[in-house]
C-alpha cells in the first residue's frame, strides 16, 4: 500500500510539473444557464456544457448523441410507435410523448421549443448546454426538472465557412456547410447553413422486406446580425427543417419479468403494407429576433420566437396479432379481417404553432448587487388528432402564458454570496374536442422560487447549496371520467448541495452535487379498462429521490486531456395508483417501485491525445480519442417487472488535423453492445427499440 501511494504521488507531481511548465488548464467555458455570462466553474448549478468543438470531435450528431455524455439524462421514445422527443433529467421520467406534458423543456437562443430537438443538427452550434434541477424560476412553464439549451454560431464580421461530410456503413451520411461574412463592414453580417443527414439501417422488416430505422433530415438556416453602433445588437434567425423517419426499428418479444430480449424467431417490424408512409414525417420551421442595448452598462434585452411542426406519424403498434390474444378475434372478422390485420395500423397527425416573447433588463457586471427583471409571454396551439382505427376525436389545445421574474445576487462578503430567482406565472389553458365541440378551460398560477447560498472558502472553490421549485402547468381531458377531467399541476422541490474547485493549478476541474427531491401530484398516462374510454392522464402519485452527480475534466499536459463523469440516482414511489398495475397484478398500488427509464448508475469517461506528426510537416497534428458510456438496467414502465438490459457503449477515433482540415477515421459500438434501446408494454407482448451495430466511418471538414 505504502509503494502504491509513492507511485501515485509521485505521478500527481509529474503531472502538476509537466503541466505547469507549459502553463496548461483546463479551458474555460462560459455558460449562460443564468441569463447571464458566467463562467461554468462559477455558477451554482449542475450543468454540462458542449462547445462546437467539442462536439464535432466526439463526432456527435443530433441530441440523441449528445445526451450519451450526459450521466443522469435520457432521451428518447417513450410511445408505442417508436419515436419520440422526452429527455428525462434524475429519473423525473413519464410515460407520454405528448409534447406540451414533458418534464424537462427546450431552448434555442432563448426561446422556447415545445417541438422536436431530433431534427435539429448539431453542425452550426456554439455550444449545448445541459443543466440540471429546475430553472423554473428564471425560464418559466415545464422546466421542471431540467432544460436543455441550443445557443446557435452568430454572423461574423470576417468572411469565413465550413463544409463536412460524413460516410458510414448502413449507408450513413452526413453533409453541412456555412458561409458567414459581412454585408456592410461592422455593421450588417449574414450566416447560411445547410445540412443533411441520411442513414440506412441493417434492420428488414420481415413482412415486407423494408429496410427499418432510415433516417433523412434536411436543414438549412440563415441568421443576420446588425451591429448599427457599439451599443445595440440585433440577431435574426431563420431555420427550416424536413425529416423523414423511417418506421423504427423494432421487434416484439415475450414479457419474462426480468431482462428483455430478442430471441431467434421475434417479430421485427410491423404490418405495415396498408400504411402509405410508414414512420415519421415532419416538417419544422422556427424564427427569433433577439435585441440587446447597453445602457451605461444596464442592458435591455427583448426576444421574440416563433414556431411551427407539422407531424404525421404512421405505425403499426401489433406487429403479430396472434400474441396479442385478447384482440386477435376482431383480426378474424370485421372491417380489419385479411392478410396484416390492420387494426392497430394508425395515422396521427399534430401541429405546434408557437409565439414567444420576453423582455429584460439586467444590471451592471461586477458589483455587489446584481440583478435581472423581466416578462415572458407564450402563446402555443397544439392539434392532434389519430385518423385511422382506435380513432381519437380530434382536438385543439390552447396555452397562454403569462409571468414576470426577477433575479438578485448580493455579495455580502468577499467570500459568501446568496441569491433569490423567482417567477410568477398565470397559464390560462383550453382544451377543445372538435367533434362533439365541448371545451374545458380553466387557469393555472404558479410561484417558483429559488435560494441559493455560495461560499468560496479559497480561490478557485466553490460551496453552494439550493433549494428550488418546479412545476408543470395542469391539463385537462378531452376524453376521461367527469371526476379526472381537470389534472392538477406537478410540483417537485429540489435540494441541492455541491461544489466546483479547479485543482492543480487549473489542470483539473471538479464538480460535484448531492439532491433530494421531493414530487408531487404525479403526472401519468392511464388506460382506463373501458375501451370506449381510452387513455387520459391523472395525478396518480408522489416520487422521492435520492442522487448524486460527479465530473472532472482534466487536462494533463499539451497534448493528453481526458473527462468522466458519473451519475447515481435513487427513485421511489412514495404513493402511486397504476391502471397496469391493476390490470396485471390485481392491485393498482406499486409504492415502492421505482420510476421507469432511470438508471441507478450511469457514467461517461473519454481520452484524447494530440500530438506533431512532424514526419509530414510543420502545423500537422495526429489525434487519437476514445469514448466511453454506461448505463444501468432500465424498468420500462411503473411495474418494475421487466428491464431493458445495461447498456456499454465504446467509440474509437484516430485522424490527422492541420488547423483549416481535418480527416477522422472511427469505429462506434467497438464491442458491438446488442443492448435495447427502449421498450414499451403492450397487451401481453413488449415492443423494444433494437440498437445500432457496430459501424465503421470517415469524416472529413474544412475551415476557410
Amino acid at each position: 500500500m505504502k509503494v502504491r501511494t509513492v507511485l501515485l504521488a509521485g505521478v500527481a507531481m509529474a503531472i502538476v510539473t509537466s503541466a505547469s511548465a507549459q502553463q496548461i488548464s483546463v479551458e474555460e467555458i462560459v455558460v449562460t444557464a443564468r441569463k447571464r455570462s458566467e463562467s461554468l466553474m462559477e455558477i451554482p448549478l449542475t450543468v454540462s456544457a458542449f462547445s462546437s468543438a467539442d462536439i464535432e470531435q466526439a463526432g456527435y450528431t443530433t441530441i440523441s448523441d449528445l445526451v450519451e455524455a450526459v450521466p443522469g439524462v435520457t432521451y428518447g421514445s417513450f410511445e408505442a410507435e417508436g419515436r419520440g422527443d422526452s429527455a428525462s433529467f434524475r429519473g423525473v421520467s413519464t410515460n407520454t410523448g405528448d409534447p406540451t406534458l414533458q418534464n424537462s423543456s427546450k431552448f434555442i437562443d432563448g426561446v422556447y421549443v415545445s417541438g422536436s430537438l431530433f431534427t435539429a443538427l448539431l453542425s452550426d452550434l456554439e455550444r449545448v448546454e445541459v443543466i440540471k434541477g429546475p430553472q423554473s424560476a428564471l425560464y418559466g412553464r415545464a422546466t421542471f426538472s431540467g432544460a436543455i439549451n441550443y445557443i446557435t454560431k452568430k454572423p461574423t464580421n470576417e468572411f469565413e465557412g465550413s463544409i463536412s461530410a460524413t460516410v458510414a456503413e448502413y449507408d450513413e451520411i452526413e453533409l453541412s456547410g456555412t458561409l458567414s461574412g459581412p454585408i456592410v463592414d461592422d455593421r450588417l453580417s449574414i450566416r447560411i447553413s445547410g445540412g443533411l443527414l441520411s442513414k440506412g439501417s441493417e434492420y428488414n422488416n420481415v413482412t415486407n422486406g423494408a429496410e427499418m430505422g432510415e433516417d433523412d433530415i434536411y436543414s438549412i438556416s440563415s441568421a443576420l446580425r446588425f451591429t448599427p453602433s457599439d451599443e445595440f445588437t440585433a440577431d435574426l434567425s431563420l431555420s427550416y427543417s424536413d425529416a423523414d423517419l423511417g418506421e423504427a426499428p423494432r421487434a416484439t418479444t415475450a414479457l419474462n419479468n426480468g431482462e428483455l430480449s430478442v430471441p431467434l424467431g421475434s417479430v421485427i417490424g410491423g404490418n405495415v403494407d396498408q400504411l402509405d408512409e410508414p414512420g415519421i414525417q415532419s416538417e419544422t420551421f422556427r424564427s427569433s429576433l433577439q435585441m440587446n442595448y447597453d445602457m451605461n452598462g444596464y442592458t435591455l434585452t427583448s426576444i421574440t420566437g416563433y414556431g411551427e411542426e407539422d407531424t404525421v406519424n404512421q405505425s403499426d403498434g401489433n406487429y403479430d396479432p396472434n400474441k396479442v390474444g385478447f384482440l386477435s378475434f376482431l383480426c378474424n372478422a370485421g372491417p380489419f379481417v385479411g392478410p396484416g390485420c390492420s387494426i392497430f395500423q394508425t395515422v396521427t397527425e399534430r401541429r405546434l404553432e408557437s409565439k414567444f416573447q420576453e423582455f429584460r433588463i439586467s444590471s451592471p457586471e461586477g458589483e455587489r448587487l446584481t440583478w435581472i427583471a423581466g416578462a415572458s409571454y407564450f402563446d402555443e396551439d397544439f392539434s392532434t388528432a389519430r385518423l385511422r382505427n382506435f380513432r381519437q376525436s380530434p382536438s385543439l389545445k390552447t396555452t397562454e402564458n403569462l409571468s414576470v421574474y426577477g433575479s438578485m445576487s448580493f455579495e455580502a462578503t468577499g467570500q459568501l454570496s446568496v441569491s433569490f430567482d423567482a417567477r410568477y406565472q398565470n397559464e390560462d389553458i383550453k382544451v377543445e374536442n372538435l367533434d362533439t365541440g365541448v371545451i374545458q378551460e380553466g387557469e393555472f398560477n404558479s410561484f417558483l422560487p429559488r435560494f441559493i447560498v455560495e461560499y468560496t472558502p479559497l480561490e478557485g472553490t466553490l460551496l453552494y447549496a439550493s433549494v428550488a421549485k418546479g412545476n408543470k402547468p395542469g391539463t385537462f381531458n378531452s376524453s376521461s371520467p367527469p371526476e379526472f377531467a381537470v389534472v392538477d399541476e406537478e410540483t417537485l422541490w429540489t435540494y441541492e448541495v455541491g461544489t466546483k474547485v479547479n485543482a492543480l493549478d487549473d489542470i483539473l476541474s471538479i464538480q460535484a452535487s448531492g439532491y433530494f427531491i421531493d414530487w408531487t401530484n404525479q403526472v401519468f398516462r392511464f388506460n382506463d379498462p373501458d375501451p370506449t374510454i381510452g387513455s387520459y392522464f391523472i395525478n396518480a402519485g408522489e416520487t422521492e429521490v435520492w442522487g448524486a452527480d460527479f465530473s472532472v475534466n482534466a487536462q494533463f499536459n499539451e497534448n493528453f486531456s481526458g473527462s468522466f463523469s458519473y451519475s447515481y440516482v435513487d427513485t421511489e414511489f412514495k404513493v402511486f395508483e397504476s391502471s397496469n398495475a391493476l390490470s396485471i397484478l390485481g392491485d393498482a398500488d406499486v409504492s415502492g417501485n421505482q420510476t421507469p427509464r432511470t438508471a441507478g448508475n450511469s457514467l461517461y469517461a473519454s481520452l484524447e491525445y494530440q500530438a506533431p506528426l512532424t514526419m509530414v510537416g510543420d502545423g500537422y497534428e495526429w489525434f487519437a480519442r476514445a469514448d466511453l458510456s454506461y448505463r444501468d438496467e432500465l424498468f420500462i414502465d411503473e411495474l418494475n417487472l421487466e428491464t431493458i438490459g445495461p447498456q456499454t457503449l465504446v467509440n474509437l477515433r484516430l485522424g490527422v488535423d492541420t488547423g483549416p482540415a481535418r480527416v477522422t477515421l472511427f469505429v462506434d459500438n467497438v464491442t458491438n453492445s446488442d443492448a435495447l434501446t427502449t421498450g414499451f408494454r403492450f397487451g401481453r407482448v413488449a415492443l423494444v427499440g433494437l440498437p445500432q451495430s457496430r459501424q465503421f466511418g470517415a469524416r472529413a471538414s474544412y475551415k476557410f
